[in-house]
């Protein structure tokens, strides 16, 4: 089943719900859109949650668990204190304006054993703002355009711990990371 949620203006509140094996677990079609979404788990679908719409957005998600999904997020979106674990790619393309206030952001998070913990799969240019994250046994911890990541720390990564064109990493640790 999928759940296509398409209209000009989208304003809700979704909680406590389980996602698995759909082609995409939740798609936001809207020219604007406003959503939370909290407590919820994606787990083996091809795409979590997708934000493809035009316009201006804000969708922020929080304590959410992402597990063995193709991508388990992807767009202009946040989220804070949640997990993905054993997706291809946990968060991709990850997209803000500069000041990352409508989206981008990946606060106080936990990414293990992804292919790609946060990054770019496909657009070229993204923006997202890391911070307080834990980058556990991935691929690729963050491979982006443009971030500006604080406080993490990068372990055990088999291909590198982050790689940026443009951005700052502040105040984070790198561990056991192949380059």
């Amino acid at each position: 089943v999928n759940t296509n949620l398409e209209a000009d203006i989208l304003l809700f509140e979704m909680s406590h719900f389980i996602i698995e094996y759909a082609e995409t677990g939740i798609d936001f079609g809207a020219e604007y859109a406003y959503q939370t979404i909290s407590n919820a788990e994606f787990r083996y679908n091809d795409r979590g949650v997708y934000d493809g719409g035009q316009g201006y957005h804000w969708i922020q998600l929080y304590d959410c668990v992402f597990t063995g999904n193709g991508v388990g997020m992807e767009g202009r979106m946040s989220v804070w204190d949640s997990t993905f674990e054993g997706n291809d790619t946990g968060f991709g393309n990850p997209y803000s304006f500069q000041n990352s206030e409508e989206g981008g952001r990946v606060i106080n998070c936990t990414f293990i054993d992804n292919g790609i913990a946060v990054g770019t799969i496909g657009q070229i240019i993204t923006f997202a703002v890391i911070e307080q994250c834990s980058f556990e046994g991935n691929g690729k911890g963050v491979y982006n355009y443009w971030a500006e990541i604080d406080s993490c720390d990068f372990s055990n990564s088999s291909e590198l711990g982050a790689f940026l064109q443009k951005g700052h990493v502040r105040n984070s640790t790198f561990t056991s990371n192949a380059l």
